[in-house]
This record gives structure tokens, sequence and C-alpha cells, in this order.
């Protein structure tokens, strides 16, 4: 597999690469063709997912966080990656950025809040589009998989020591 080469300023977001979900987002975004696809980044952190997806080739990526720092964090660090034309942030929740379709969704978020925007994150997916899932705690993945396999079909599941991180294929509208 490829490694991925982004520069990450030092601000106190989360998502520097060291936790283990956010490795296994890495992992996946590293597998999946993002070549001119339009992307949720759904609690952003330092951008770091953000700025994988806009270097495997995704056209536009949209990186939300609700926490001021962390959209600030995210712009120095889509400065020093030189991605200011494709990654654009964003201050406030998903209902801030909807009525856009997106062919990914990204959230590396609790479990809990996974299932409080499970509806926003289905009706803001295309069909046939992906959404990756991670942050869900070993024990909880049958309730995001029981709220999300109506609409979704999934396409891998990794569980780590402590998480599980899902990614699935939206199939109905």
């Amino acid at each position: 597999m490829k490694k991925i080469d982004i520069k990450l300023g030092r601000g106190r977001a989360f998502g520097s690469g060291g936790h283990e979900t956010t490795r296994s987002c890495l992992n996946i975004i590293e597998s999946i063709d993002l070549q001119g696809k339009t992307v949720l980044d759904f609690g952003c952190g330092t951008g770091i997912l953000s700025l994988a997806c806009a270097l495997k080739g995704a056209s536009k990526v949209i990186a939300v966080d609700n926490e001021p720092e962390a959209v600030l964090n995210t712009m120095e660090n889509i400065r020093l990656n030189s991605f200011d034309s494709v990654i654009f942030p964003v201050l406030g929740d998903i209902s801030t950025v909807s009525g856009i379709r997106y062919d990914v969704i990204i959230a590396n978020l609790y479990w809990d809040i996974l299932m409080h925007y499970c509806q926003e994150i289905l009706h803001s997916t295309m069909k046939g589009g992906l959404i990756l899932l991670s942050g869900i705690e070993i024990g909880r993945d049958f309730d995001i998989k029981s709220r999300f396999i109506p609409y979704c079909e999934i396409s891998c599941i990794e569980y780590l020591e402590e998480f599980a991180t899902i990614l699935l294929r939206r199939n109905s509208p």
C-alpha cells in the first residue's frame, strides 16, 4: 500500500494520524477511487482525512467541524499542503452543508454522534456513494449497522483494538 504524505501543523484538533480510527480511515481512503469525487469530511479535526482525499484526486472536499479551533487547524493544514482550491473548511455540522449530495462522506466521530446524524448522512450521500464511518466502539457497531443497513450495503468492516470502522455503499435514495 502506498504511503500518504501529509504535512500537519501543531494545532490541538483531533486527528494527527496516531489514533487507530484515523489510521483505519486512511487505510480505507487509500483503497478507494476518489478521482473527481466530491467528499464531505464531517468532524474534520485537523483535516487529515480531507487532505488524504485531496491527495487521492477528489475534486472538492468540504471539511466541516463544530469546533472553531479544528477549523482553524484545518485551514493551516490546507495551506501547508497547498490544497486551497480543493478543500473548503466550514464551521458547523452536517446541516450547515446540507443541500449537496456527496459521492463520499467520511465521519470519524463517536458512535452516538453517528447515530444522531444518521439521517442527515444518508440524505447527503448520492445513490451508489460511499459512507466511511469510524470512531465506533466495538459492541456499538451493531447499533450503527442496524441504523444504516436498510439504506446501505456493507463494503468492509475493520475491527481494531477498541473501535470499528465501517465502509458502506448507499443503495437507495
